[in-house]
């Protein structure tokens, strides 16, 4: 059966009024419900426990609304639905705060796509890249919209109920006729009269934190109603306009044969570093290896998340009666593929480099972890997109990220970035130091080895008054967020996994690291 559309202006479709009134209040009951519990779960400060359940029932509520609609809830929908809620309680388990900005935004990403799945049931794999976009956008459209496009429907609802919901409202509104002056004028002579306040009690309401309430049930109603509404947008897709642009051979020789040129030439440069060593990059830059290895991995990870936008848009816009066209894009794309894995390489050397000098952090984990997706996603590319069948590339690309993510989850990177430095220096203590700084500001996972590493005694090729200081700030920065400090007992809805490892090994050597953790680190 084909549920009413709940999009239109005034939330009907023709003679399917009666209908799509009934879902329309079921749409806002089960919204409702999903602001309240936001209300509930996430008001008081950052959740991780209260914003997994949240999902949770964000998600239940909506499929329970999908299923009393007599809408099929496809199975693609439901496996989005679950990697929201499991992505979601990733942030209970890892106090990384990339991981958990990450984390929000695949969540966010997650509902949308099991929205779109829902309204439009075709599986990821049919769709090319600008359908789902088109898709998402709609979702975002609806989440705006909120509740205003079914508010007719929920006005003549309430407006013509039962008589037993007549009598309900008749009683809402003499009470509230009465109230408001009763409580105006008694507040006015209970604070006038000491006597007359001594007999009577008014309730004590702060009005900060009523208005306060409203405004978080209330924004994430309207949210959770645009979400479902677009969950339940059953209305006919637009067909997609074709590209205002056709590209002739010419064209794709001009564009990709631009960039081809650009890549070449910084090869080139690459080469001439491999072959002259750091005498060649100081006479060109004047720069040392270790300045020159510094710089310029951000903007390689920028360069390849370019290229991927740019290889489809050029591929869509190709005429569609130019069969040279298509094939020089292939060979280009190819060859600037090629190219940019060879620039991976020396980013990557770059940055191995950089580690054997300076030490690893999971400011650079984590960008090479994003970066070997992204290379994933360009070989995904050739082999799909490049080969004539486009339609798979758009889900490989969106599972394999979420593959990642949650093997991310998984392995403690935080603690073996600790435990790498702390084996760096120690396998050469003369020419390596161990910066404790760091360790003390890594996740609770490391606070083990950061601990360790605070506590043992200075090596032999530090001064000594360098490490006191460093110790000493590593051990202050150890107390704030694990130490005594943070012993008080927190909210079970901002429970975290990291942070009670963290807590519980710091704990163990509270003394000791207190007794570092002098008032002036000199």
């Amino acid at each position: 059966m084909t549920t009413p559309s709940l999009v239109t202006p005034d939330g009907l479709e023709g003679r399917s009024a009666g209908r799509a009134d009934r879902v329309a209040v079921m749409l806002a009951g089960h919204a409702v419900a999903v602001g309240v519990a936001a209300d509930l779960l996430l008001r008081d400060g950052p959740s991780t426990v209260g914003a997994a359940l949240w999902v949770l029932n964000a998600a239940l509520l909506g499929a329970a609304l999908v299923v009393r609609t007599d809408r099929t809830l496809p199975p693609a929908a439901t496996a989005w639905l679950a990697v929201a809620v499991l992505v979601a309680g990733g942030a209970a388990w890892r106090d990384a705060e990339i991981l958990q900005f990450v984390d929000f935004w695949t969540t966010v990403g997650a509902l949308a796509v099991a929205a779109a799945l829902i309204a439009a049931p075709r599986p990821l794999t049919a769709r090319l890249l600008r359908e789902l976009l088109a898709d998402l956008a709609r979702v975002v459209g609806h989440v705006v919209a909120g509740l205003a496009p079914i508010a007719a429907a929920l006005g003549r609802v309430v407006g013509h109920g039962t008589p037993a919901s007549a009598r309900g409202r008749e009683a809402v509104r003499v009470a509230l006729l009465a109230g408001v002056p009763l409580l105006a004028f008694g507040a006015l002579l209970v604070a006038g009269d000491p006597l007359f306040a001594s007999f009577v009690s008014l309730p004590s309401v702060d009005l900060g934190q009523v208005v306060s309430h409203l405004l978080v049930v209330g924004v994430f109603s309207w949210m959770a109603a645009g979400w479902m509404r677009a969950a339940l947008d059953d209305a006919p897709r637009p067909t997609l306009m074709s590209s205002p642009i056709a590209l002739r051979s010419r064209d794709v020789l001009a564009v990709l044969g631009a960039v081809t040129l650009v890549f070449g030439a910084y090869l080139a440069s690459q080469l001439g570093w491999l072959v002259g060593g750091e005498r060649f990059l100081r006479e060109r830059t004047g720069l040392t290896a270790a300045e020159y290895a510094r710089r310029g991995f951000f903007e390689m990870i920028a360069v390849t998340m370019l290229v991927v936008p740019l290889l489809l848009a050029t591929r869509a816009a190709l005429a569609v009666d130019d069969r040279e066209a298509e094939r020089r894009h292939t060979r280009l794309s190819l060859a600037l593929l090629a190219m940019l894995a060879l620039m991976l390489v020396s980013a990557v050397a770059r940055l191995a480099l950089y580690v054997r000098l300076f030490g690893l952090t999971t400011d650079r984990v984590y960008p090479v972890v994003f970066l070997a997706w992204l290379a994933g996603v360009l070989a995904w590319l050739a082999v799909t997109v490049l080969r004539g069948r486009a339609r798979p590339f758009v889900a490989g690309a969106m599972w394999s990220g979420v593959a990642v993510l949650l093997a991310l989850h998984v392995v403690p990177v935080d603690a073996l970035v600790a435990r790498w430095n702390v084996d760096r220096a120690a396998r050469d203590t003369a020419a390596l130091s161990l910066d404790v700084r760091h360790l003390a500001e890594l996740g609770g996972v490391a606070a083990e080895s950061a601990v360790a590493a605070v506590l043992a005694p200075p090596p032999a090729a530090t001064r000594a008054a360098d490490f006191t200081r460093a110790r000493c700030e590593a051990a202050h920065r150890l107390l704030a967020r694990w130490g005594t400090r943070s012993t008080e007992e927190r909210d079970w809805r901002s429970w975290n996994a990291g942070a009670l490892q963290g807590r519980a090994a710091v704990r163990a050597h509270l003394p000791e690291i207190t007794r570092l953790a002098v008032p002036k680190c000199a």
